[in-house]
């Protein structure tokens, strides 16, 4: 390598490592403002969990950031040798720009490989622990209940809330006794019913439940990994389930299982599936061509022309497909990049810093749109949502080359 390149090279990654470490931060904030928040409610027996679910959580989170850090170290370093004439001084001095820019095209080329093995091997791997570890930190912060103290359990949905309380613990079996479990919007609890429950004298029917009172002698706290769940199993009680009807219907249970959804959970009810952000690339091809039952084949398509050929009101489902596609093409961004700040760098010559983070903004915020509209346009099953998430390392590489073709002939 020579002088040249070397300078050019440490002048556009002395940014990089900051740039990284303030979008990285920005983008984990939310994350550890909620593991922070859970250690200090229920005490620091979960820091361990917690921080072994931030540091997989990490290289997900490095996987969008990379691309971003590189836009704007390129851009600062070469725009602040644009500003200051020492890329025409390089041209003046018969040394072709491409030459100096060289290794920052083989950076960029790298980055992209690292971050397509990491899709396919990492970070798919780090994406499950996570969602155990979500579900291990559920189940000891309800295992540390304390007696006679209203905890709230996660629900499926924005109304969709429960209440748990008990009066004490059983001293050989540490089960607890004499529970209450209050919610709302519950009207799937009667589905962890077991066959041995009874209705009531005088019992109504059944009917959709929006609130719920469960009150059982015993309960006790019990982790199923397999399913990413936490369960309450409660024996020897009775259920009171009201309706907007004002109609009340009273079940006597011997056992029920109440399920809990993690904290950081992502599914809504039901048995676990792996999600596609967990999944090997393996997985997502099995998957997509040999879909579950109930789901037609991977074939791009709306869901009246799913209707019209497989007799089906549900099309397949596009999460899989979309997410094998972005496995490819958010890598490519630090290539479209890469060569995108190098001509807008001197294009533009940004005296400032500020400048510099301006443009990088920008660009960032459409390149994302626009993968985020792809994604959005993929699952309306439309043929041509390939080229959709492709698209904007189509568009903002298209764009860089022109500006680096004019770049490179000193216009």
């Amino acid at each position: 390598m020579s002088i040249l390149q070397s300078y050019m090279l440490t002048a556009c990654m002395r940014p990089f490592f900051p740039a990284l470490a303030v979008s990285t931060f920005v983008c984990v904030a939310r994350l550890m403002v909620r593991l922070f928040d859970i250690v200090l409610r229920n005490g620091f027996f979960l820091a361990g969990p917690a921080l072994e679910m931030f540091a997989a959580a990490l290289p997900g989170t490095l996987f969008l950031t990379i691309p971003m850090s590189l836009l704007a170290a390129i851009l600062l370093g070469a725009g602040k040798l644009a500003a200051n004439g020492e890329i025409l001084a390089i041209r003046a001095c018969g040394v072709s720009l491409w030459r100096v820019i060289r290794p920052l095209m083989l950076l960029s080329a790298a980055f992209f490989l690292l971050l397509v093995w990491a899709a396919q091997r990492l970070i798919p791997a780090l994406n499950l622990r996570s969602s155990d570890l979500a579900t291990q930190i559920q189940f000891r912060v309800l295992s540390a209940l304390a007696p006679e103290t209203a905890y709230e359990l996660v629900g499926n949905g924005k109304d969709n809330d429960s209440w748990i309380i008990f009066a004490h613990r059983d001293a050989e079996t540490g089960d607890m006794r004499e529970v209450v479990i209050a919610s709302n919007s519950d009207a799937n609890t009667t589905a962890g019913v077991e066959d041995d429950a009874h209705r009531m004298p005088g019992d109504p029917g059944s009917n959709a439940g929006t609130r719920s009172i469960i009150f059982s002698s015993r309960g006790r706290i019990e982790a199923e990994l397999s399913e990413r769940m936490v369960s309450i199993f409660l024996t020897s009680g009775t259920m009171q389930v009201a309706g907007n009807s004002q109609q009340r219907t009273f079940v006597r249970f011997d056992h029920l299982r109440k399920g809990v959804q993690p904290l950081f959970s992502r599914t809504a009810a039901g048995g676990f599936t792996r999600a596609a952000r967990e999944m090997t690339m393996q997985e997502l091809r099995d998957r997509i061509l040999n879909p579950p039952p109930g789901r037609v084949p991977m074939k791009w398509m709306t869901v009246r022309q799913a209707r019209e050929e497989f007799n089906e009101t549900r099309g397949p489902d596009y999460s899989f497909a979309i997410e094998y596609y972005m496995r490819f093409a958010l890598p490519m961004a630090c290539v479209a990049f890469a060569v995108l700040a190098v001509g807008l760098a001197d294009r533009i010559r940004p005296r400032r810093t500020s400048l510099a983070w301006g443009i990088s903004f920008i660009v960032i915020l459409l390149y994302y749109g626009m993968m985020n509209a792809g994604m959005a346009f993929g699952k309306t099953g439309n043929p041509l949502t390939p080229y959709a998430i492709f698209l904007p390392n189509i568009v903002f590489l298209g764009l860089g080359a022109v500006l680096l073709r004019r770049a490179l002939r000193g216009r």
